[in-house]
């Protein structure tokens, strides 16, 4: 006895001190963040250098490399990948109601005699099982039984070495397989599913807007570049319209002209820069590291310095996009779970419609003195409902639930089908702009350069040549917009099926 209790605080000692370390580690984790100590991690900015670790090392931030750092650092994913994990964690607090468990019972007992009224009896009762639980409903234990000494009832005695038994408590209506308990694990084991697909949703989400902010980023940047080159080609034609003027071969008028262009591009350059800020500041609010920091924003460096050419995209690809969407989409397989999970409570719920009928059976042996060997106890817990109403009414909710569920499919694929549909017009209508963008592109570019022959032989004015000038740029920036629209509508459309990029 002695030594049974001391194993007993030694065991509760060592499992406080688990608890204690576990609680302090815990806490560490949890501890709240100080605002003031990390706020130089949050100052990245577009006036400071080295103050932050540059994404992708410094390199190009070509686009595989940027969706990369999104699915993996973003914080809406990773806050969605905790979700995840939340939604495990209730799926082992489920099954934590099929955890065995060792009880145990020990009692010394001092009485008056009911025979011998005024003199004390003394008794010792000990009764330790392993007990646990099954998904079926079943409860199953085995242990062992002592009770020694002036026993009294309601406690029976044993023989000197103790009784050893098995028992079982199995429902045979109401609480057969579809039970509370077993319900729950399987609906938390469905809720996590569902958080998986959760998770993959806000993915596709975060990535429709964090590709449209990359190619706005790499489109300004060519924009910039373009605009850039032309203020570059018109202070060149100023110098010359100086040398030409000092000859005599043109108006000193055209000298004005030539410099009002220069401001002109200039303003336009410091727009198309301005731009290109603002697209790099957007594009930062997708790049984090794995330590959950913010990177320097993207310099001009790490912009790739060419556009994917597009291509066209034909109906086999739209119908192919149809059925994948059915096959890929989260909201599709969210649904079917929440199906299932209701379908399991509409289950649960009729079961708990019928009678209660547990069989009750426990069997064990005595040894040592004073013992009869072989003991039975058997029987049944019969329970008859006279009124049902929670449990119909529990049943008719799972089953409006379903009904409801039922017309949200439907109206899912509907809408699902349209959004395809939409996706691949606005692919197809980028890909006629940009086929018509890159037309007039080289049509202004052989304009152009034939104004500028013309503007050397004398032909024609500074003028015309700037006109020339101008439509080409607009053309080209159009053309660049015209690819990174398309790509974006092409990226989309990928989006839209349910296929991470």
């Amino acid at each position: 006895m002695r030594m049974k209790l001391l194993a007993l605080i030694s065991l509760l000692l060592l499992v406080q001190a688990s608890n204690l370390a576990a609680k302090e580690k815990g806490s560490k984790l949890l501890a709240k963040i100080s605002l003031q100590d990390q706020l130089d991690e949050f100052k990245s900015s577009l006036f400071e250098d080295g103050s932050h670790p540059e994404v992708n090392d410094g390199a190009t931030l070509d686009f595989d490399s940027f969706v990369q750092i999104v699915k993996v650092n973003h914080p809406d994913i990773v806050s969605a990948h905790i979700s995840r994990d939340i939604a495990k964690s209730k799926r082992i607090e489920a099954q934590g109601a099929f955890d065995p468990s060792i009880n145990s019972q020990d009692f010394f007992h001092r009485f008056n005699s009911s025979s011998d009224v005024g003199q004390s009896q003394e008794a010792f009762s000990s009764n330790t099982s392993l007990d646990f639980l099954t998904g079926y409903g079943a409860k199953f234990g085995l242990g062992a039984r002592f009770a020694q000494g002036d026993i009294k009832t309601p406690i029976s005695p044993t023989g000197d070495a103790g009784e050893y038994f098995v028992k079982a408590q199995i429902p045979l209506l109401r609480n057969a397989i579809y039970n509370s308990s077993s319900v729950k694990e399987k609906t938390a084991k469905l809720k996590e599913v569902i958080a998986d697909y959760k998770l993959f949703l806000i993915q596709l989400k975060t990535l429709d807007s964090s590709i449209k902010a990359y190619w706005n980023w790499a489109a300004n940047k060519r924009i910039l570049d373009v605009e850039t080159d032309l203020l570059n080609l018109v202070n060149g034609q100023v110098s010359f319209v100086e040398d030409q003027a000092s000859l005599g071969n043109i108006a000193r008028i055209s000298i004005v002209e030539a410099e009002r262009e220069v401001q002109k591009r200039q303003s336009k350059v410091n727009l198309a820069l301005r731009l290109f800020q603002q697209s790099s500041l957007d594009l930062s609010q997708y790049i984090w590291s794995q330590e959950g920091t913010p990177y320097a924003i993207p310099s001009e460096k790490q912009v790739p310095k060419d556009l994917p050419v597009p291509e066209a995209l034909n109906k086999d690809q739209v119908n192919e996009a149809k059925l994948n969407a059915l096959e890929l989409r989260p909201e599709f397989k969210a649904l079917g779970l929440s199906r299932d999970i209701s379908d399991l409570e509409r289950k649960l719920a009729r079961n708990q419609m019928l009678p209660q009928l547990d069989a009750y059976i426990s069997s064990g042996i005595e040894t040592g003195g004073d013992s009869i060997g072989p003991g039975y106890e058997a029987g049944f817990n019969i329970s008859l409902p006279l009124r049902v109403r929670k449990a119909k009414g529990q049943k008719q909710q799972a089953e409006f639930k379903i009904k409801q569920l039922n017309l949200e499919e439907r109206k899912l694929i509907q809408a699902v089908f349209l959004e395809i549909e939409d996706s691949a017009s606005a692919v197809d209508t980028a890909y006629q702009r940009y086929l018509a963008a890159k037309q007039e592109y080289e049509l202004s570019r052989q304009l152009e350069e034939g104004e500028e022959e013309r503007f050397k032989l004398g032909d024609s004015t500074l003028f015309l040549v700037i006109r020339r000038q101008r439509a080409t740029v607009a053309a080209n920036v159009e053309l660049i917009k015209t690819i990174a629209d398309y790509h974006k509508a092409r990226i989309r459309f990928r989006l839209v099926q349910g296929q991470l990029v």
